[in-house]
């Protein structure tokens, strides 16, 4: 309830700010994504205090993405119709509603939303009730010219990296068929990057159909920290019209990567 608080308060405050800041809408769509990773700070199981999350809040956002990919994004929200969210923590949900709320007002051909949340609070997860919570405002929210209200599922179990393995094969298959999926929290990476997706996923070009998912939290283990710079390392070598190369884990790419490290002295920033 305390980080639910600080969250709101401070979404309430930034941002009015940034919609006069950024008036271009991509600058507003990337200044908002931000504003939804860096909100993963606001995670019990990582930080027990939460007497700072302000301060660690403002301090990080002005801190740089590790591995970007903006532009692959604005194009699959320009193109696309559906779009899957996926909700990490309960204290970070209003980041992730401005979000929600700012591709309703400027991404009018998004008119397919579903809103995922686990199926109960492993700590401070997102569940129901918070979805149910009037002050949260998730049930006010409207997609494309006919402003119709998004679908809000259940997926997997409350414990942490059982899904979507451990979801109905519909809930697997809602997240490849979608145009675009927003992953939230690490949790949520760690079981969607080496998932194993049902053999009939559709084929392109002899290669298995991938889920064109984005991933923003912030990083909370010096092991994640290695990963991640490996893979920030292999994007910042790439010409800058390259087109980003997903993740490969097994069978299935993961899409592209957005995140953010949590600690500066553990990783060099990009």
């Amino acid at each position: 309830a305390v980080t639910d608080i600080i969250a709101t308060s401070l979404v309430e405050r930034i941002v009015p700010t940034y919609r006069e800041l950024y008036p271009d809408r991509k600058e507003l769509t990337r200044a908002l994504v931000k504003l939804a990773t860096v909100g993963n700070l606001i995670d019990l199981n990582a930080f027990h205090d939460v007497s700072d999350v302000e301060a660690k809040f403002m301090e990080a956002q002005h801190r740089s993405f590790m591995v970007s990919a903006f532009d692959s994004l604005y194009d699959s929200l320009d193109k696309g119709t559906s779009l899957v969210y996926l909700l990490d923590n309960s204290g970070e949900c209003a980041c992730d509603r401005a979000v929600l709320e700012h591709i309703g007002q400027a991404y009018p051909n998004i008119t397919e939303v579903t809103i995922a949340v686990k199926a109960g609070p492993l700590i401070n997860d997102v569940t129901m009730a918070d979805i149910n919570n009037p002050a949260l405002g998730f049930l006010d929210l409207r997609f494309g010219p006919d402003r119709v209200k998004p679908t809000f599922v259940q997926m997997g179990s409350k414990e942490g990296g059982k899904w979507p393995n451990s979801a109905k094969a519909c809930d697997r298959q809602m997240l490849l068929g979608a145009d675009t999926v927003i992953s939230k929290g690490q949790g949520n990476f760690e079981s969607l990057c080496d998932v194993n997706w049902p053999q009939n996923a559709p084929m392109v070009d002899g290669v298995r159909e991938r889920v064109n998912i984005y991933f923003l939290f912030m990083c909370k283990c010096e092991r994640m920290v290695d990963l991640l710079t490996s893979v920030a390392d292999h994007y910042t070598q790439m010409p800058p019209s390259a087109t980003p190369v997903p993740i490969v884990r097994g069978s299935v790419k993961t899409g592209v990567l957005l995140c953010v490290t949590s600690e500066p002295e553990t990783a060099q920033y990009r």
